[in-house]
């Protein structure tokens, strides 16, 4: 691969973290320029607090973060509400990726992503975009 070819592939990239990996954001600054996009993931292993901390932390390091918001793993329309209403206290709501999940059974009231962006607690303002 030439030089021209990894430049133009790395010229738009994202990244993925999880809570637990917020120690490493100050050594990524050295490497991400300013802007990049950070998909923060939705795991299990992690209550809502420590990701909520982890958009926070993405944000306040220069970088847009991504929540990423599993359908399946949300166990209640509360939950994902109060999910939302921490992201937007964060100003960590402007993009948000949302997924089915990897749970082959729903945990809560959602199945997939499809019918998410069309659930009350998802029609807010806030957000300028979700998937």
């Amino acid at each position: 691969m030439t030089a021209d070819a990894r430049s133009e592939l790395l010229t738009d990239f994202s990244r993925g973290m999880t809570g637990k990996e917020v120690g490493e954001l100050e050594q990524a600054r050295a490497v991400i320029p300013p802007g990049t996009r950070v998909h923060v993931g939705f795991v299990d292993s992690e209550d809502l607090a420590t990701q909520l901390s982890a958009a926070e932390a993405v944000k306040g390091s220069g970088l847009v973060p991504v929540p990423v918001i599993a359908a399946r793993r949300l166990r209640s329309e509360g939950m994902l509400r109060e999910y939302l209403s921490g992201l937007r206290a964060a100003h960590a709501s402007d993009c948000v990726l949302v997924v089915a999940g990897d749970p082959a059974q729903p945990r809560g009231p959602y199945g997939s992503s499809w019918p998410w962006p069309h659930q009350p607690a998802a029609t807010r303002p806030g957000r300028r975009s979700s998937w």
